[in-house]
């Protein structure tokens, strides 16, 4: 059988070592590995192909993917921004005007005082001021007129005969009530719903 042969270069010549392909040794058998490759090519690798043959066109481009998906979801995205920021500008406008109603709102506060003989009594008054009435006889009440949103309280401390209550209604609705025993016994009622 003759031997393969190779390629050769115009003029009858092979290729020389290192144009990437080895040269043809006699007796059929390969070069040593590295030998006769490019400078740089790792122990006897071909060079990497390239992606097409010198002289076809290169593969088409992949088809550029719709923006259509992502236009559909920053437009559900945006939507639910406007609802939610003109949602929340509707109830804090609606707080704000419940706010504004409920500041010319006159309410009325009465207090009660209940328990021995006598106590000390402080409460909020019509301009959310404090009054004392020191020594009040029980039972003891009073009533005033507040006008807005704000805190009334009522503090009565017994004169000695062990118990003290107290009672706070606004527009005739309890809001509050709470009792202390002891000697000298101190109570507070506060309500903040008006």
């Amino acid at each position: 059988m003759p031997p393969e042969q190779h390629p050769q270069q115009p003029g009858g010549q092979f290729p020389p070592p290192g144009a990437g392909i080895p040269p043809y040794q006699p007796g059929g058998q390969f070069p040593p590995p590295g030998a006769g490759f490019p400078p740089g090519q790792p122990g006897g690798q071909f060079p990497p192909q390239q992606p097409y043959f010198p002289g076809q066109y290169p593969p088409p481009a992949p088809p550029k993917k719709s923006r259509k998906t992502l236009w559909i979801i920053l437009g559900i995205i945006g939507g639910l921004v406007v609802l939610c920021c003109g949602g929340g500008f509707a109830i804090f406008g609606k707080a704000a005007s419940d706010v504004t109603k409920e500041s010319k709102t006159d309410h009325t506060v009465r207090y009660e005082v209940t328990g021995g003989d006598a106590a000390d009594i402080t409460y909020t008054t019509a301009n959310f001021g404090t009054e004392q009435a020191g020594g009040a006889a029980l039972p003891w009440t009073k009533e005033v007129t507040v006008t807005g949103w704000n805190v009334v309280s009522l503090i009565a401390q017994d004169k000695g005969s062990g118990s003290v209550g107290c009672k706070i209604y606004i527009d005739g609705a309890l809001k509050v009530e709470q009792k202390s025993t002891g000697d000298f016994a101190v109570v507070t009622c506060t309500a903040s719903n008006l």
